[in-house]
């Protein structure tokens, strides 16, 4: 086993597979502007078993590359590949991405929309399950009902 696999997770292992085998087919002069080591990292702990199954008659954007793959590749462009007016700008709008995905989680695991849908729920399931009408008894009724039930056994 090669030194350094057990530091990353298959995921990443896999995702590095494809970042390779996508710089395989870019611009040398892209890939010299890489760190030496960094390329020599990506060598060392690539998956063996993984499969790049990429395309490259189509358009990266319109591929399913991993979610690692995008993060690798998003690190190359910032660190390596973009000029100073570009990097500020991509970390703006990672920045504004991250926001987005934020309040769409906000919106999704809402505190107070939970429990409104799982009343609701819950009541949807009570009535289609139920064929009569259940009526809440107030408090003085439970207590009449009570004293007739003692009475009763008396």
């Amino acid at each position: 086993m090669k030194r350094g696999v057990n530091l990353v997770s298959k995921e990443y292992s896999e995702a590095v597979v494809e970042t390779i085998d996508i710089l395989e087919h870019t611009k040398k002069e892209d890939i010299e502007k890489i760190p030496l080591q960094l390329m020599e990292f990506f060598l060392k702990v690539k998956s063996t078993t993984y499969k790049s199954n990429i395309n490259h008659n189509i358009p990266l954007d319109e591929q399913e590359l991993k979610p690692k793959t995008l993060g690798i590749l998003g690190m190359l462009y910032k660190n390596y590949w973009c000029n100073e007016e570009e990097k500020i700008e991509y970390i703006e709008k990672l920045k504004e991405n991250e926001i987005i995905y934020q309040n769409e989680l906000s919106e999704k695991y809402s505190y107070d929309d939970l429990f409104k849908n799982r009343k609701r729920e819950i009541n949807e399931a009570v009535s289609s399950n139920l064929p009569i009408e259940i009526k809440k008894k107030n408090m003085f009724e439970k207590m009449i009902e009570y004293i007739k039930k003692f009475f009763k056994k008396s």
